[in-house]
């Protein structure tokens, strides 16, 4: 008689062990298929926003040197934005597009211009017939983001000598909205323009060279951040009299926002 109880007390004992581990099972590979399905959701959630998300890439442009002479002349446009906040007497009439190469819209698009090297780059000459001068020389010692340069110079020695003054900062463009396959004209800064055909024409030694930033946001809020190197590049002549030049955009490593 008491085998029999304790037989049936262990099979029931069993039972009830098996069925917990059956029932604890049960649950852990439901939790194991929730988190998995939440994982795949996130990944196609993130590949499907990678895909969708606007790119906004700047297109080489050839510039052409008509009439060529130190203050920027490179495909002069009469046509500007409107916008004062953009600073226009410091933007040189040409300009470049940036296309939006993206399946989606972008939104508070900022364009950020910075002299690669800062103050360092700037080669001060001072010569009879031109002159690169950083306003405040102490400066240089400081390393300020910040400062001005005059630019001088005289084709013709009979003539009198130009004289230009130039703001060297993070300049900024900012748009509202581009949509996917639309593009906007992004003008230069002119003190890079400046600079850049003072080195074509070897007043001064070393190449400007500028960092583009785009910050922009996209359909679902996230913020990007993209960088170019822009410079001007020669062309490989066909011709040996050929010189023929475009702008030239370096693609940095994108800096993710969050």
């Amino acid at each position: 008689m008491f085998l029999e109880l304790a037989k049936k007390l262990v099979s029931k004992t069993s039972i009830e062990v098996i069925t917990a581990f059956a029932t604890t099972g049960a649950t852990f590979f439901a939790w194991r298929t929730t988190v998995s399905n939440k994982q795949q959701s996130k990944e196609q959630n993130e590949e499907r926003h990678r895909i969708e998300r606007p790119r906004l890439t700047p297109l080489n442009k050839d510039v052409y040197l008509d009439d060529f002479k130190p203050t920027p002349t490179w495909n002069a446009y009469d046509e500007k934005y409107e916008d004062m906040s953009y600073r226009q007497g410091e933007l040189d009439s040409f300009y470049f597009n940036l296309i939006n190469t993206g399946k989606s819209y972008a939104l508070k698009i900022e364009v950020t211009f910075q002299l690669i090297g800062g103050i360092e780059a700037i080669d001060e000459v001072k010569k009879r017939s031109y002159s690169v001068e950083i306003d405040d020389p102490d400066l240089k010692l400081l390393n300020p983001e910040t400062f001005t340069i005059t630019v001088s110079y005289a084709l013709n020695l009979d003539r009198p000598v130009s004289v230009s003054q130039y703001i060297i900062d993070s300049f900024k463009l900012r748009f509202p909205l581009v949509m996917s396959n639309e593009s906007i004209r992004i003008y230069l800064p002119e003190y890079f323009v400046t600079l850049t055909n003072f080195y074509i024409l070897k007043m001064i030694p070393n190449k400007p060279r500028l960092k583009m930033t785009i910050d922009y946001v996209d359909q679902y809020h996230e913020k990007h951040s993209d960088c170019f190197i822009v410079e001007l590049k020669q062309k490989q002549p066909l011709y040996q009299y050929e010189d023929e030049l475009f702008l030239d955009f370096e693609f940095v490593k994108p800096i993710k926002q969050k």
